[in-house]
Formats: structure tokens, sequence, C-alpha cells
């Protein structure tokens, strides 16, 4: 197959071959710079005013805790989506007409959200058609269809408990004392860290036997 170069970038040559398209990285020879090195990226980027109100009054909201960055504030719009780009795969009927049976999409609900979409078989291809297989996002994870291969992996006791804003654990303590009948649960400041020798105890907490029990 011979590729066919449609455009040279600096650090980059974007090819065609027979039923494909590539985005080729130069060697640092050929740049003629280290930054050659650079992942490859594709890139997808939407104006602010082309997401609608809700779904950025939502996305700056989800932002407030995190302090990360100060966004431009949203026009005014009617239309949009929180959509910021999607891949899909179309058949063509016999009719020329375009079937999408796969969509990817990159989405703000609030928050980043990465979403793929199968078509019921058999289906138009249509919207109303189209039924969500996963959603990855920082509120959590979910799957539609059952995880098939997946050996169970035995878990073991859960003794540590993370705050909702993930800055604390709480790890509780079962060993009494004269002090702490009941046990502990002692609270560690993470320090934005998983490794629990970075963690600093801050406070004792003693449980409160019920009344009567």
């Amino acid at each position: 197959m011979v590729d066919i170069l449609i455009h040279d970038l600096p650090w980059a040559r974007f090819l065609a071959g027979n039923n494909e398209l590539k985005l080729r990285a130069k060697t640092v020879a050929e740049a003629g710079t280290d930054q050659a090195r650079d992942a490859l990226f594709f890139r997808m980027q939407v104006p602010a005013e082309n997401i609608a109100d809700d779904v950025l009054d939502r996305f700056f909201k989800f932002l407030e805790p995190f302090r990360a960055a100060t966004v431009g504030q949203a026009s005014s719009v009617i239309a949009g989506s929180g959509w910021l780009g999607g891949i899909a795969a179309d058949i063509i009927d016999s009719h020329g007409i375009e079937r999408v049976q796969i969509k990817i999409g990159f989405k703000l609900d609030p928050g980043p959200v990465i979403e793929a979409y199968l078509m019921r078989p058999g289906s138009a291809g249509n919207d109303a058609d189209e039924v969500r297989l996963f959603r990855f996002a920082l509120d959590g994870i979910e799957f539609a269809a059952p995880l098939k291969g997946v050996n169970s992996v035995p878990i073991g006791p859960i003794r540590q408990f993370r705050s909702d804003d993930d800055r604390y654990v709480y790890n509780v303590q079962g060993d009494p004392t004269p002090e702490y009948p009941s046990g502990r649960i002692v609270q560690y400041d993470r320090h934005g860290s998983d490794d629990p020798a970075q963690w600093k105890a801050v406070a004792i907490l003693k449980p409160e036997p019920l009344a009567g029990v």
C-alpha cells in the first residue's frame, strides 16, 4: 500500500492509505527538533457559546469545588448540547441512507464524560434506537451490559472510608481500649496522596453505643 501525503505538519505527516487515514509522527531528525517526540493528538474544540446554557451552568458548578481554572462566561444561547465531539460508525443501506450503528461521545454532564452507544439490531439507526453501553465520569462508571469473561476476585473486609471531597480517610479500628471500649475511627488527612505514609491523623472519633444495645 502506498501512502499519499495529505498535509506535511512540522512534527508529523497526515497520510492517506487505500482505506485509512494516518497521522504519523516524524523522527527528531526529520523534524529537526526534540519536540517531535510529543504524543500525537486529535483534538476536538467547541466554542463555549455552542454549549447550551443549562449545561454550562452545571459545568461551572461542577468546577467550583476543584478551583481548577477560570472559565469565561457563557453567552446567551437557545440551542446547543453538552457534546464536545463524537465518533460514529454508520452503515449505508440500499437507498443510500446513512444509519449510525456505533457512537462514542465526549460530553459535559456536568463534568467531562465519555459515553458509548449501540443501536438496537434491525433498528432505523435513529437517536431513539440507541442504547447507552457505558458511561465513564468522575462521579462513577456505569455499564448497561453484563460483564463477560471477568473472573470474580474475592474482596476482603472494608476498613477504610473516604470523605465525599476525597480529602479525608476514616480508618475503623475495632480493638477496644479503656478509653474507647467500642473501638474508634481515626480521621486522616490524605494531603492528596494515596500513600498512607503521607497521611496525617487529625482526629479520633469515638463511637457512642446505642441505648439498650
